[in-house]
């Protein structure tokens, strides 16, 4: 039976870079296939909870958009393919305008408008 290969995880990574003496020392926590370890120098890996793992659901953080944003960014921002946000740009469902002498953006506010009006359909 053959397991599944992985990257280590940045935590683990730094844990075999470290030197060994002593006690381990707790370097924090590290998710794998859904689950939460604490990770420790040694490069051991010790379940959140003693009767085992805690599964978790991995969230990200948004940070605060632009206020202007280019075509890639917004069809990113919506998950969809670059050609789709520049139709729904060129229909006029998201609003945009023009910097300089050919350079469109869309504002911000725009964007967040038009996801608002998704959730009304």
């Amino acid at each position: 039976m053959h397991s599944r290969l992985r990257e280590p995880s940045r935590v683990e990574q730094r844990a075999k870079s470290l030197p060994t003496s002593g006690d381990p020392h707790h370097l924090g926590t590290t998710h794998h296939l859904g689950r939460l370890w604490h990770a420790f120098s040694d490069g051991s890996l010790i379940p959140v909870v003693a009767g085992g793992a805690v599964n978790v659901e991995v969230v990200s953080v948004t940070p605060e958009l632009p206020t202007l944003l280019t075509i890639s960014e917004t069809a990113r921002e919506l998950r969809v393919a670059k050609s789709t946000a520049a139709a729904l740009v060129a229909r006029g469902d998201i609003e945009s305008v023009i910097v300089g002498e050919r350079s469109r953006r869309v504002p911000r506010e725009s964007l967040l408008a038009y996801i608002d009006s998704l959730r009304g359909e």
